[in-house]
């Protein structure tokens, strides 16, 4: 019956300003960083799905239908790859504006079909995919993930997970970038450029995540393997830790292996203070993108429900082909969410 069905409309807008200062040269930009509107359905017998447009992007985001029962999960079309917990948490609920630097690594959305299965204790994901509904991204790949949560309460939580992946690039070719954590509206600063002859990409992912009351720490390492014919293997990765604390002693939530819309309790007002440190190794062999370690302070204040904003500040120290990258970031964030 119609009464079986559940419809529910969404909608993420994003402004960020962003401004940075490097060898005393000041730049300052501001611009839509996501507009998207979603469509989730719940169907009868365990299905539903989910439609999102980007409409600033031009790109459609996720697009899936899934069965779930008695545990076991079947999903089809894109969606987020199950590896990289900051990936696989939603923009609207992550710590900090960017993700962490490892996200150079992250498979992100990608066309294919997955298998899962969760018990209190566990959650196990399988992953075979090729390429996105923009023509990007090609090559054939798969890739797992398992979780386990020894204890799982509102505001008290610990997980623990490792997942890895294996990809043959489209072409023989890839590359692996990074705007070092900020906003992006902002350029690349490094870059391995296209690599060549790469046979097989292989990933794998650490994670680590602690809520316990008002506090979160979430900390990651993901690493990249590449098979080169003709030029070298190469070796790359990057990892992160950081801090949160809700000042107004809320807690972070979460839901299905990754972070959820946070407990702000009945006022839906909050404010929250965080520091990561993070770094990243795009250097190896001939392969020459630049390394980096950043340092991060960012607040977070909750309007309501529906407002966010947010402010961060980078500090980076790092170098691309014996030229330094050392911009000092200042960015901040308007959300706004249904």
């Amino acid at each position: 019956s119609a009464s079986d069905w559940q419809w529910a409309f969404g909608g993420n807008m994003q402004y960020d300003w962003l401004r940075t200062d490097e060898n005393d040269r000041l730049s300052q930009l501001s611009d839509v960083r996501r507009t998207r509107f979603s469509l989730n359905v719940k169907a009868p017998a365990g299905f539903d799905a989910k439609i999102e447009y980007d409409a600033y992007g031009n790109a459609w985001t996720d697009v899936w239908v899934r069965w779930r029962g008695e545990g076991h999960g079947v999903r089809v079309g894109q969606y987020k790859q199950p590896m990289f917990l900051d990936e696989l948490t939603s923009d609207r609920y992550t710590l900090f504006m960017e993700q962490g630097l490892p996200s150079s690594f992250a498979l992100a959305r990608r066309i294919g079909a997955e298998y899962s299965y969760a018990t209190p204790h566990w959650r196990f994901s399988l992953s075979a995919y090729d390429g996105n509904l923009r023509g990007l991204q090609k090559g054939a790949g798969g890739v797992g993930r398992a979780v386990w949560t020894p204890w799982a309460q509102p505001g008290d939580l610990l997980h623990l997970a490792l997942s890895a992946g294996s990809e043959s690039p489209d072409g023989d070719i890839a590359r692996f970038s990074s705007r070092v954590e900020q906003s992006g509206i902002g350029r690349t600063r490094l870059d391995t450029g296209v690599l060549t002859g790469v046979d097989r990409i292989r990933r794998t992912g650490l994670e680590a995540l602690w809520i316990r009351g008002p506090f979160t720490a979430q900390g990651e390492y993901l690493r990249a393997d590449l098979s080169r014919r003709n030029a070298g293997d190469a070796a790359l990765g990057g990892w992160y830790a950081q801090l949160g604390w809700f000042v107004s002693g809320d807690h972070s939530s979460y839901k299905d292996g990754a972070l959820e819309i946070p407990d702000l309790g009945e006022g839906g007002r909050a404010v929250e203070i965080a520091a990561r440190i993070s770094a990243l190794d795009l250097d190896d062999g001939s392969v020459r993108g630049g390394d980096t370690r950043n340092y991060t302070l960012g607040a977070n204040w909750y309007l309501g429900k529906h407002v966010r904003l947010a402010a961060n500040y980078v500090r980076v120290d790092g170098e691309r082909r014996g030229v330094d990258v050392q911009p000092d970031v200042l960015e901040a964030r308007v959300m706004l969410t249904f």
